[in-house]
Formats: C-alpha cells, sequence, structure tokens
C-alpha cells in the first residue's frame, strides 16, 4: 500500500463529441476540482473547475490544446458550444495534462457527468 496515495475518482463518459456537425476525437473525463491538482494539470487559458460547478452540475469543459485545435479546425469559435452526446458544453478553459495519453481529453465537472452520462466511475 501507498501511505501517501489519494484516490480521486473520475468519470469516463461514453459519448461523441462534435461540433458544428464534425465528430471530434476525444476522451471525456467527469473530475473534481481535487482531480486536477493530483493529476499535475496546469490550466493554460481559462479558469479551473471550482466547487460551484460541482454544485451546479456545469455544463461547462476544459480541453487539452489538441482538442481545442480540433474545434478550432471543426468551425468552433470563442463563446460557441460543443456537444458531449446530446448535451451541449461551453469552454471554460484549456488544460495541459500531464501525460501523453491524456492528449485528447476532455474534462467536465464529476457531478454532470454522473447525474447526464450514468454511473461509470473509474
Amino acid at each position: 500500500m501507498c501511505p501517501d496515495a489519494t484516490v480521486v475518482p473520475a468519470h469516463l463518459v461514453e459519448a461523441w463529441v462534435a461540433c458544428r456537425g464534425q465528430k471530434i476525437s476525444a476522451r471525456t473525463l467527469g473530475v473534481s476540482p481535487e482531480y486536477v491538482v493530483q493529476s499535475g494539470a496546469r490550466v493554460l487559458d481559462g479558469r479551473t473547475i471550482a466547487p460551484t460547478d460541482l454544485s451546479e452540475r456545469a455544463r461547462m469543459a476544459w480541453v487539452t490544446p489538441q482538442v481545442f485545435d480540433s474545434l478550432r479546425r471543426a468551425g468552433f469559435v470563442e463563446r460557441d458550444a460543443f456537444t458531449i452526446g446530446q448535451h451541449e458544453f461551453r469552454l471554460a478553459g484549456v488544460v495541459s495534462l500531464p501525460t501523453v495519453d491524456d492528449a485528447n481529453t476532455i474534462l467536465i465537472p464529476y457531478t454532470t457527468a454522473k447525474s447526464l452520462y450514468g454511473t461509470m466511475t473509474v
């Protein structure tokens, strides 16, 4: 066992991401503010996930630079919305995640993910 380890749940969302009718290749995770801190994510633009995003089940999203580029190629402009499954989300920030495997990732509030997409927590 690791006495200094911290377990922070994430909710894997199994839904297509689209912008202006174009599908975007991305993995969506519902996370808490603690996940952002523990994972070593850095906010490059915008703001980080706040406790109010969890309590309000906000439809806000934080994307990696690679996802942001894909959204822009699909015609995304500032204040635009994109969809994850059937639900619209607004961009709250661009984040850098520490591993290559996380390059095409979207983060949304954990409570939003659970309430909109079910109960698959990893």
